[in-house]
């Protein structure tokens, strides 16, 4: 059994409909996969990165498009009967990025989020944003501060 064959079968038993998968590694196309699910993978331009869409087979039928947006965002579009969804996938530049990257990604997620805000729909935004998690000097939960050593 192969990696995605295994994570198939994880996915099938977690109940999951959608995941949003990064540094997927692998070149645009789709795979059906034994459970009848699809793993829908965007473009990727070099041997780092890739984003990708595993769909459950129940899914499918209202699955309208996906689309790579850039290099770091794609989305996977739904349509229920009139009901519109929306998942956008990203996988944001890390720490040791330079600041032009990080503010074009920020760019780029708030266009994307922009045009498909203008539908009557829900939007789910997922995927890796490289953000530090854990405690603050006071001992409470936050999500952020690009890590300690970013001056950033």
């Amino acid at each position: 059994m192969n990696f995605f064959e295994a994570f198939d079968l994880l996915a099938v038993n977690s109940g999951c409909k959608v995941i949003a998968l990064q540094e997927t590694k692998r070149k645009e196309g789709e795979w059906v996969l034994s459970s009848g699910a699809e793993l829908i993978c965007t473009r990727r331009e070099a041997r780092e990165g890739g984003l990708a869409f595993w769909i459950h087979k129940d899914w499918l039928d209202s699955l309208v498009e996906t689309k790579r947006e850039s290099d770091r965002i794609s989305t996977a579009s739904f349509d229920f009967h009139g009901s519109h969804l929306h998942v956008i996938n990203v996988y944001a530049p890390t720490s040791a990025a330079n600041e032009t990257q990080s503010d074009k990604f920020y760019k780029d997620l708030k266009k994307v989020y922009t045009r498909l805000s203008k539908w009557d729909s829900s939007i789910i935004i997922c995927g890796d944003f490289n953000a530090v998690v854990g405690c603050s000097s006071d001992d409470l939960p936050f999500v952020g501060g690009h890590g300690t050593r970013s001056k950033k």
